[in-house]
Formats: C-alpha cells, sequence, structure tokens
C-alpha cells in the first residue's frame, strides 16, 4: 500500500490532481469559473483551490498538500459558491463549468479566523521540533543534520554558524539538552546531536578558507566596542565583523581562555580550545575569510 493510498478512504472518489504551478497541460478539457469577480480557466474535476492558486488567488492553508487526498482538516481553505448555503471547503470540492466562487471577504475572514482559534486553543503539539526547542541557541538541528546525511558538511557548518561561531568546540563541551528530548529515543536511542556538529566543525577547519553562515558585508564605516574575549565576547565580534562593521575588542589576558577550560565530563582540549579562540578572534577583527578553529 502506497503512502497516498493510506490516506484514501475507500469509497472515497480522486479529484485529478494539477499542480497548482504552471501552466494547464496542452490538450488537457477545459471550462470557465468566476472567482472573486475574475474569469479563471480552470480543469472540470480539479478542486477549486488548485484553479484558484494556480490562478494567482491566495487561499490560506493548513492542511493541504498536493501529494494528498484532500482531508478539509483545517477548514482554512473555506469559500462561498452561489447556489451553497455555507461556506465549503476549496481543497475538496471539484470544479464545474459556470461556477461563482467568492475566497475573500470579511465573512470568510471572521470564520477562517475562528477555526484557527479552534485549533490553537488544543494544540498539544510542537512547532519545531523539541531538539530544537530545548537548544538554548535553537539551531536548526533537523536541518543540518539532513544535510550531513547528504554529505553536504560545508553547507551543515554554515547552518550552524547562523547563530554559533564555533560548533566543533560546542561539540566536546555541550551539555546536550537537545539529545535529551530527541524523539528517536523513543525508538531505539537519541541521534548524537552534539558530535554531529563537532564532527562537521571538525571537518571545516581542514579547508583553507572556513565557511561563513553569509558572505561578509561591504564597509559600512561604523566601529563597535566589545568588552571581553570569551565565547561571548568572541561570538559578538565575530557577527559584528560579517555585518561589515569594525569592531574594538578590549580584554585582558589571553583571549578565549574560559574555552581552553577543562569542563566536566570532557576530556582535556586546551590545545584545540586555545588554537580556536585565536583564530576566532582574528577573524572578528575584520578578517572573518581565516580558519575558525584549529587542532593542534
Amino acid at each position: 500500500m502506497s503512502l497516498l493510498e493510506r490516506y484514501i478512504q475507500p469509497a472515497e472518489s480522486q479529484l485529478p490532481t494539477v499542480s497548482h504551478i504552471g501552466e494547464i497541460p496542452s490538450g488537457q478539457p477545459t471550462c470557465t469559473i468566476t472567482i472573486d469577480g475574475q474569469e479563471v480557466t480552470a480543469i472540470p474535476g480539479e478542486a477549486i483551490l488548485r484553479a484558484a492558486q494556480r490562478a494567482g488567488f491566495k487561499v490560506p492553508t493548513l492542511c493541504d498538500d498536493e501529494k494528498l487526498a484532500p482531508a478539509a482538516a483545517c477548514r482554512m481553505c473555506l469559500v462561498d459558491i452561489e447556489g451553497e448555503d455555507r461556506p465549503l471547503p476549496s481543497c475538496h470540492i471539484a470544479v464545474e463549468p459556470g461556477m461563482k466562487i467568492v475566497s475573500s471577504s470579511d465573512a470568510l475572514f471572521k470564520l477562517r479566523k475562528q477555526n484557527l482559534e479552534y485549533i490553537l486553543s488544543d494544540h498539544n503539539a510542537y512547532c519545531m521540533p523539541p531538539c530544537q526547542v530545548s537548544c538554548p541557541t535553537h539551531i536548526d538541528i533537523p536541518g543540518y543534520l539532513e544535510l550531513m546525511a547528504k554529505g553536504q558538511h560545508v553547507e551543515a557548518a554554515r547552518l550552524v554558524k547562523e547563530v554559533l561561531p564555533f560548533p566543533y568546540m560546542l561539540g566536546l563541551v555541550c551539555p546536550k539538552p537537545c539529545q535529551e528530548v530527541c524523539r528517536r529515543g523513543l525508538v531505539e536511542e537519541e541521534i548524537a546531536i552534539c558530535q554531529c556538529h563537532g564532527y562537521t566543525g571538525e571537518l571545516v577547519m581542514e579547508m583553507d578558507v572556513a565557511p561563513t553562515p553569509f558572505p561578509q558585508k561591504v564597509a559600512s564605516g561604523k566601529r563597535v566596542a566589545v568588552v571581553g574575549a570569551g565565547p561571548a565576547g568572541m561570538t559578538a565580534a565575530y557577527y559584528t565583523a560579517l555585518n561589515g562593521h569594525r569592531d574594538g575588542l578590549r580584554h585582558d589576558g589571553q583571549a578565549g581562555r574560559h574555552l581552553s577550560l577543562r569542563h566536566p565530563g570532557v576530556p582535556p582540549a586546551e590545545g584545540e580550545a586555545r588554537q580556536g579562540a585565536q583564530l576566532a578572534l582574528a577573524a572578528a577583527r575584520h578578517r572573518v575569510q581565516g580558519r575558525h578553529e584549529a587542532r593542534p
């Protein structure tokens, strides 16, 4: 049984599936309907929602997916159809020639808003994966794990560095709150999330030019004073430099010293952390194209 068949009831007829992107295939029988006073060319039997989307009308949806049978569960795509006594879900109603449809009105807006409030009133789910929610920096964990699975470690590093410039060192010292709530643990064991981004950070250290989350912007002519060169200070200086501002770091003693301290449960890594701190400091001082971290 295919995935699509699982979502189709035994007696449910399928509406013709035509993408809402692009033109109607040549030779396909068509008809004319009216949406919000505008004549629209549609395919008889296709969902009103598809015809409206293809014509550029923005009908809100939550449960719609072109790969699945229409469920009409969210009730967000309601439209008024001439001759009907109540609004109907456009994803589940087939086009008929000569239909007159209203997709946008004050009454429909209020009804859709009410339906959305009903959904949110009993919303027992995560809008983000629990691993990402529990991460203090809210890294896009599913995103970089997917990139790693595809072998795209440079892009994975770029994604992590959007919010964190030290993926390798964090892989050594992070207490891993993300893994405590990993849903994979309900099946077998949690994914080694922390080690994964540490591994990606280690791989990109071998590159002559370290990846940055986005290209460095042109010089703005502005200066930003960053006091302290610990993890927070160097992070602030790093992103300041990437945004084109010249920073002035003020610190006493060894830059990044906190990163070289031994953390509970982590083997000594003073060499890695110290060199990484020095190179991150150099990157923060308007030389962001160098290596960000290094091993001894």
